[in-house]
C-alpha cells in the first residue's frame, strides 16, 4: 500500500474580490498566494520554481523536498491543489 503524498492531500482556497473581469490577469497570483500560504501552515518550505502564466488550469510549479509538485485550479470553485510532477 502506497502512502499519500501529505502536499497533494490539501486543497487552498482563494478570494477574489468583484467580478471575474477585474483578475483576469491576477487570478493565477492570488490562487498560488492561498496554496502557499496554506502549505506553509501545514509545515511545508515551498519554493516557487516557475510561474503558469500560458495555462488555463495550471498555476506554478513548485517544490518542496526535492520534489517538484504543479499547483492546479482544478475545478469551478476558487480552489487549487498540488499534484505530483
Amino acid at each position: 500500500m502506497t502512502t499519500p503524498d501529505p502536499v497533494t492531500a490539501f486543497i487552498a482556497h482563494y478570494r477574489l474580490d468583484g467580478p471575474w473581469s477585474l483578475h483576469q490577469q491576477t487570478w493565477r497570483q492570488t490562487a498560488l498566494d492561498a496554496w502557499l500560504n496554506l502549505a506553509r501552515q501545514h509545515g511545508f518550505d515551498p519554493t516557487v520554481v516557475e510561474f503558469c502564466e500560458e495555462s488555463n488550469q495550471d498555476v506554478a510549479t513548485v517544490e518542496i523536498d526535492g520534489q517538484h509538485y504543479v499547483v492546479t485550479h482544478f475545478s469551478r470553485r476558487p480552489e487549487v491543489q498540488a499534484e505530483l510532477r
